[in-house]
């Protein structure tokens, strides 16, 4: 919800001349008066009477005022008070008190047309602006066409005014003035340290005034940071406080400047939150069989009723538990609006947007042959699907408190299980980077890196993270080292250390602290708290790379490579989580995390933007079932400047993600998903794997201690494993032979989806008014092969998102390292909640549809698993990718394998100014990486997959 907002609105004039350089001449004809510029010939003075100043035209359906009316209207609406979470620029868009929401065509009657301004946001929703300088944005649903947002900027002259919650301080903000209190300018520091005028101060000051204000039953807020009701943070040099609760939030340019600046908003954003009776409701975080839930106890007039929210309950308990629990029919209605006033949905979940926890809906009584559509609501009977946890939870995290309980003391445990993992992975990864480089490493909490004495330096090979604050009871902690950096929050003294951190694994500005120096019995010299990701790179460079990102190794070169450890030990976290926080009677420790049954191929890392926002993403299949799809956890945050935005769990997979699981299903018992072989190169080939080894157990044969099977090897003519530079088989996190998840790329036949030649697959009918098409998807007893025994007298289909050929369907292929080639083709969309699979097809036969489709490529935005692009002819080497791996790590591969760029037809191409690569691209195997910048010269974040004899 913490968008920066930035438009720009670009005029572009349009000349016409009567006479040009194109244009043939052509003689008057014969008699014709010539004097067409000599005032006295006729017809050429104008009789017009009206006065070139004056404004003309009158209203129409394209503009509905005339300018002197815009221009009047304007002038009103851009005084008008700001009324969170509802009104401004004279608008209200909950439409009226029974929130029935505002469209734009009626925001329009009130304050004449706007200009649009497309997706300003990226989020699928319109943007439009009122005012010849865009003093107001609005954002609506493209849905229901309702606004959901609307941003001020300078021009708008109208303030936001509020009182303390006793009446006997008021405050007014306004653009472009300093913010008053009582009349007087209000100085408020930016600067955390400030114990006097700090955000900690005026932060819980004003959101306990708007809240009393515009939401009195909203509690008393005394710390609003620690809780969660208000967000302070940074865009640059730029300041920002966001209440979500309230939608509100204001901005200052500078936070550094001298004053008066970093107290003058110069923005104002207002959202339309929307909070219900379950907004207040506490989450507890979990993976278990029962997944996460949200308690809000105590609704209704009686005060007996409890909401409890969770995938798998129906439309109509979220009904009757959670949103109509007033008693009053007037008061049930508007929360209704409340809720449908936010709806969206997709081709079969309805999507809810309120504040709080958000469960979705899935439609279970959608026909086979239809999607959802706009006039369409959820029914009682349709299931939540999905979780949502974001900034605007009013609850708290459970998790963060003893025995998971709300109503217990707040222990931070399971911040402080996260943290403890996390920790341990970074200095893991950083200290086998130190051995690789023949240094020596050190254990957290090393002495040698946590001098007492402010002269001495930390011994080379030091990372910064041996004085990592864990804010977790010294008895939860396996490892004695890491015992070294923990306290206990429920103690007087760990309280006071873990200050920074009170705000634990709720959304928003979550902390870190790293302290320099041991006593030998306690960490002292620890820094204030800072934003987890810039703050621990930030240490990482100053200490690890000794004041040189340049020192780093490639994949540990910007703050991602934070966000992918913390997420990867959340997600272990998760795994292991209980409903009481306990395991077998014992409360969960560190080892219980560490040993988490994790599965590395089910998770990603995705980036969106200049390395700025980022989402992490991992399947749990261990309670998939035939009534209960894999669970889908995903993580999303913005690193650059320090926001956890939120977590979204989902249950739900969907029809052509269902088509290839069951596609791929090795043993025909198990319900689509349950099986973790969904990886983008074991359901759609690769040359590199086919035409490298004679057979799947040469490419992944190995005894113990890693060792080539001997007896594999000689049946193999000599081949092997991939090996390291030791000889022994390259494994993946679990041990495996790093290509023992693929053995549909190593099949003669391949899976049905196979990239490249003729497949069964067919199309059954197509749809296009919804663009959807009917497919047949034919299943075999063996996935990888296509000549086993076929399953069931007819295959199953599937309604599956549908484009006909047309231009700019396809996909682009590299042709020299500037220049591409479009390759136009019909699409199908199997993608879904945890398969991204967009299908780039032909028909085998142009003329004669029935001969079957030709898959040309699959495009897809995240992939499981790792795609190959070369194995270099002189070496054997393999070059392979992720999501998420450094560029600069391919590019180094490509360098000290020269004989590889022609073998392979490796080509790089780079940005305009030939600064950083866009696009990898093989074009011998068919694979094209997309690469998304920020610090460390991009990662991989998309990857192509096409029929290399195109």
């Amino acid at each position: 919800m913490n968008r920066l907002v930035s438009l720009v609105l670009v005029a572009v004039g349009l000349a016409a001349c009567e006479d040009g350089p194109k244009q043939t001449y052509q003689p008057p004809p014969p008699g014709a008066d010539t004097r067409w510029n000599d005032s006295s010939a006729p017809g050429t003075a104008d009789p017009a009477t009206q006065g070139f100043n004056g404004e003309v035209g009158g209203a129409t359906k394209q503009d509905i005022c005339p300018g002197p009316v815009k221009k009047q209207k304007w002038a009103t609406a851009f005084t008008q008070p700001i009324l969170p979470p509802r009104k401004a620029a004279g608008i209200d868009m909950a439409g009226s008190d029974s929130w029935t929401g505002l469209t734009v065509e009626q925001a329009e009657q009130t304050n004449c047309q706007s200009a649009s301004l497309g997706d300003a946001f990226g989020d699928g929703n319109l943007t439009n602006a009122w005012g010849d300088n865009q003093e107001v944005v609005f954002e609506y649903r493209v849905s229901n066409r309702q606004l959901i947002y609307m941003g001020l900027s300078p021009g708008y002259t109208g303030a936001i005014s509020f009182k303390s919650r006793d009446g006997k301080s008021s405050y007014v903000m306004q653009i472009n003035s300093p913010i008053t209190k009582n009349g007087t300018t209000y100085p408020i520091s930016w600067n955390s340290a400030d114990a006097t005028q700090g955000p900690q101060i005026w932060a819980s000051e004003f959101t306990d005034a708007l809240f009393a204000t515009f939401a009195p039953d909203l509690p008393i807020e005394t710390n609003c940071i620690s809780s969660g009701h208000c967000i302070v943070g940074f865009f640059g040099d730029q300041g920002y406080m966001f209440v979500p609760a309230l939608g509100f939030a204001f901005r200052v340019t500078s936070v550094s400047a001298q004053p008066p600046t970093p107290y003058v908003p110069s923005y104002f954003d207002l959202y339309f939150e929307k909070v219900l009776p379950f907004s207040y409701a506490n989450t507890l975080l979990k993976l278990d069989a029962s997944g996460p839930q949200a308690v809000a106890a105590g609704l209704g007039p009686s005060k007996s009723t409890t909401c409890v929210l969770k995938m798998g309950m129906d439309y109509g308990e979220l009904l009757q538990k959670c949103v109509q629990v007033s008693g009053n029919a007037t008061a049930d209605q508007a929360a209704l609006n409340k809720l449908l006033g936010g709806l969206s949905h997709g081709d079969e979940r309805f999507r809810f947007d309120v504040s709080g926890v958000d469960v979705n809906f899935t439609d279970k009584t959608l026909a086979p042959d239809n999607v959802i559509r706009d006039q369409d609501k959820p029914t009682p009977d349709d299931v939540g699907t999905t979780f949502n946890v974001d900034q605007s939870t009013l609850g708290v995290i459970a998790n963060d408190y003893q025995d998971n309980d709300p109503a217990k003391v707040k222990d931070l445990h399971g911040t402080g299980l996260v943290y403890a993992e996390f920790v341990r992975l970074v200095q893991e990864a950083l200290n086998a980077n130190t051995l690789a480089h023949g240094g020596t490493p050190h254990s957290l909490g090393d002495a040698e890196c946590l001098p007492t004495d402010a002269t001495q330096q930390p011994a080379a090979g030091c990372t910064g993270f041996e004085g990592f604050l864990v804010p977790l009871a010294p008895a939860r902690v396996s490892d004695p080292n890491l015992k070294k950096l923990a306290w206990d929050p429920t103690t007087p003294d760990g309280k006071a250390m873990t200050a920074g951190l009170r705000l634990g694994l709720k959304p928003g500005h979550q902390k870190i602290v790293l302290c320099d120096s041991w006593d030998g019995a306690q960490l002292i010299g620890c820094e204030a708290p800072g934003d987890t990701f810039v703050t621990a790179f930030n240490k990482l460079v100053a200490v690890y790379g000794r004041g040189k990102v340049g020192n780093l190794p490639p994949d540990m070169q910007d703050a991602r490579f934070f966000f992918k450890q913390w997420a990867t030990a959340f997600f272990k976290y998760l795994v292991v989580e209980t409903a009481d926080g306990k395991k077998n009677g014992q409360l969960l420790t560190t080892a219980d995390v560490r040993s988490a049954p994790f599965e590395p191929n089910d998770v990603f890392f995705d980036s969106i933007g200049a390395g700025q926002f980022e989402i992490a993403e991992y399947v749990d299949r261990r309670f998939a079932s035939a009534t209960q799809d894999p669970t889908d956890i995903s993580l999303t945050a913005d690193v650059r400047n320090g926001i956890f935005d939120g977590y979204d769990f989902s249950r739900d997979i969907l029809r052509g993600e269902t088509a290839i699981y069951t596609a791929m299903r090795e043993n025909q018992s198990d319900a689509p998903g349950v099986e973790g072989n969904a990886l983008l190169t074991n359901i759609f080939g690769s040359p590199v794997l086919l035409n490298g080894w004679a057979s799947y157990q040469c490419a992944t044969a190995m005894t113990g201690n890693r060792n080539p099977d001997p007896q594999v090897v000689q049946a193999c003519g000599g081949q092997t494993p991939p090996l390291d530079t030791d000889g022994k088989v390259l494994v993946d996190e679990k041990g495996r032979p790093i290509l023992a998840a693929y053995p549909g790329a190593f099949s003669a036949t391949g899976t049905v989806f196979r990239i490249g030649g003729v497949t069964p697959i067919s199309l059954v009918k197509t749809y296009p008014d919804i663009q959807q098409a009917m497919v047949s998807v034919p299943l075999f007893t063996n996935p990888y092969d296509q000549t086993s025994a076929p399953i069931g007298a007819a295959p199953p289909q599937w309604l599956i998102p549908w484009m006909p050929k047309q231009t700019g369907v396809g996909f682009p292929v590299a042709v020299t390292g500037t220049r591409d080639r479009f390759v136009e083709t019909y699409q199908l969309d199997f993608s879904g909640t945890t398969i991204s699979a967009n299908i780039d097809y032909d028909f085998a036969v142009p003329s004669d549809p029935t001969k079957g489709l030709t898959l040309e490529a699959v495009e897809t935005t995240d992939f499981l698993g790792e795609v190959f692009l070369c194995q270099d002819p002189a070496s054997g080497d393999l070059l392979r990718a992720r999501m998420y791996s450094p560029v600069a790590t391919i590019l180094d591969w490509i360098r000290t394998h020269p004989t590889s760029t022609v073998a392979c037809g490796l080509i790089v191409r780079f940005s305009p100014y030939n600064n950083y690569p866009d696009y990898i691209t093989s074009l011998v195997n068919g694979v094209r990486l997309g690469i998304t910048q920020g610090g460390g010269f991009g990662r991989v974040v998309d990857v192509t997959l096409f029929n290399p004899n195109l």
